[in-house]
């Protein structure tokens, strides 16, 4: 199956477990895969018969306008906003928390939803 890849877009949200920790928004990365046919796309160069990625993102950041404790959440919201959104036969999301922990470059949650 083909596929469509964002990696490592950023997004600023308000995310923690503790209420301070939610305070300021923190950085955060997701890589965004969309399983999707892109032969009437290739074959036409013709961006309608295709998944506008920045259209993707876009929906990511309206999601993103409010609160989260967990980037479990985050994953899991995110994936069901674009398999409802979206043409997509599957959808990968990876987010990343790169201030997590002191000794790793970054912690993240990945979720695999199809429809």
């Amino acid at each position: 199956m083909d596929k469509i890849i964002v990696h490592g877009a950023k997004f600023e949200v308000n995310l923690g477990v503790t209420e301070e920790e939610r305070k300021i928004k923190q950085q955060i990365g997701i890589d965004i895969t969309l399983f999707f046919d892109i032969n009437a796309a290739a074959s036409t160069d013709d961006i309608d018969k295709t998944i506008n990625y920045s259209l993707v993102c876009k929906h990511i950041a309206t999601i993103l306008n409010k609160e989260y404790r967990l980037i479990e959440t985050i994953a899991g919201s995110i994936a069901a906003e674009i398999l409802d959104s979206f043409p997509v036969t599957k959808v990968e999301i990876c987010v990343k928390k790169p201030q997590a922990l002191r000794i790793a470059e970054y912690t993240a949650v990945e979720v695999v939803r199809e429809r």
